[in-house]
């Protein structure tokens, strides 16, 4: 990864009246909102400012101007005439003499988007990013509006354009990932909502949203034992509060729906080496390896030659952001992880063309979030979680 890149952005968990709130902040335009299951869009635009412009006649007539030239040059469907009312009207208007008038395409789209034409507001940023220089803050919102309106090949082909030019944004994951599941492309959108997970520059403050929409590509597609890994990990980054009875039941609920049998058991202690190094020998699928406790790596990853031993083949190759960087992978998965007295089954996990040099892989959050984790002085103890309190 580019050492050089903008912080990310992320989808960010604020507490709000006991409910969690995944806010993506898009480049100072406005706020995206996801809540529970809902796609909420709240823009957050200075509408006063507009009041400055030299107002426009529509015509003393009323005769509504003719907007075919401006539909030919941003290569846009035509808008409704009943929506045209005179904010909308006017900004097209201004868009005419000037398409790479910014102001006059944020006034357009939130015009658009009170009246509930999202289509039509998505179109509107839509053309400005096809015909004008962009930082790929018009993309953002047609992706996010055309996801709204259940259009997820454009909100797809929107966020992969974003996800090539900007791959260091991790709201452009996430809103990559929405679309995907929503096509029903499971291994596209679970490497889209990992590197959201890994992008984030805090983990912990990612919103629940994140990791249960990564849960539903998992359960969308059947495989209910590996929907139960992205609910762990949300637990695992604050089990002060996140390991409720609410949490246990999603989980519990997944693990009948998918028999995961043995999902995680045992208990064992490991020694923590010289600046938190710690390094175990592990079986995967019965295959012996070394191995990196790695928890800030989201998945178990392997490297080529342990795949291939422990015969463990992977899907398409997609670009992962790891703790080494951006590297080529693929989606795969363990049947059973051995560490001492630990077992796991049914194991996500990514193989990928670059590991820690010298081991078979890492052992990430996709096996630890499984089971309880403490360090006590110099060892760090795994053990089966114990039922929440009520």
């Amino acid at each position: 990864m580019s050492a050089d890149r903008e912080k990310t952005s992320a989808p960010y968990e604020v507490e709000d009246g006991g409910h969690y709130w995944l806010l993506l902040f898009c480049a100072g335009l406005g706020i995206i909102s996801l809540v529970g299951a809902g796609y909420v869009l709240t823009f957050g635009y200075d509408l006063g400012a507009l009041s400055s412009k030299k107002e426009i006649v529509t015509g003393s007539r009323g005769v509504r101007p003719d907007f075919s030239a401006f539909y030919r040059m941003h290569a846009i469907d035509p808008i409704d005439p009943d929506l045209l009312d005179k904010t909308v009207t006017d900004n097209l208007l201004l868009l005419e003499k000037n398409p790479c008038d910014w102001p006059a395409v944020e006034a357009a789209g939130t015009a658009l988007f009170k009246k509930n034409a999202r289509r039509e507001a998505a179109n509107v940023y839509l053309g400005f990013s096809q015909s004008c220089p962009s930082d790929g803050s018009a993309e953002r919102v047609a992706a996010a509006l055309f996801y709204n309106i259940k259009d997820f090949e454009k909100a797809r082909a929107l966020s992969t354009s974003l996800t090539t030019r900007f791959p260091g944004e991790a709201t452009d994951w996430f809103q990559k990932g929405l679309a995907e599941q929503g096509l029903g492309m499971t291994d596209r959108a679970v490497q889209s909502f990992a590197n959201t997970i890994s992008l984030s520059d805090n983990q912990k403050m990612l919103g629940e949203q994140v990791f249960t929409g990564f849960s539903a590509v998992y359960a969308q597609a059947g495989r209910f034992c590996e929907a139960m890994t992205p609910i762990s990990t949300y637990v695992s980054l604050d089990p002060a509060r996140r390991d409720t009875p609410r949490t246990r039941a999603m989980l519990e609920n997944l693990s009948q729906q998918g028999n995961c049998t043995s999902y995680a058991t045992g208990t064992d202690s490991f020694p923590v080496l010289n600046l938190g190094f710690i390094s175990v020998k592990a079986q995967i699928n019965g295959v012996a390896g070394t191995f990196v406790v790695e928890t800030g790596a989201t998945f178990v990853s392997l490297n080529q030659d342990f795949a291939e031993r422990a015969k463990i083949s992977g899907g398409d190759e997609e670009m992962f952001f790891t703790a080494n960087g951006e590297t080529a992978g693929q989606m795969a998965k363990a049947s059973t992880i051995k560490l001492g007295k630990l077992q796991a089954n049914d194991v996500p996990l990514v193989i990928l063309s670059k590991v820690t040099k010298g081991f078979d892989g890492l052992l990430g959050r996709s096996f630890l979030s499984r089971f309880e984790m403490t360090v006590t002085g110099s060892r760090l103890t795994l053990a089966t979680r114990t039922p929440a309190a009520p």
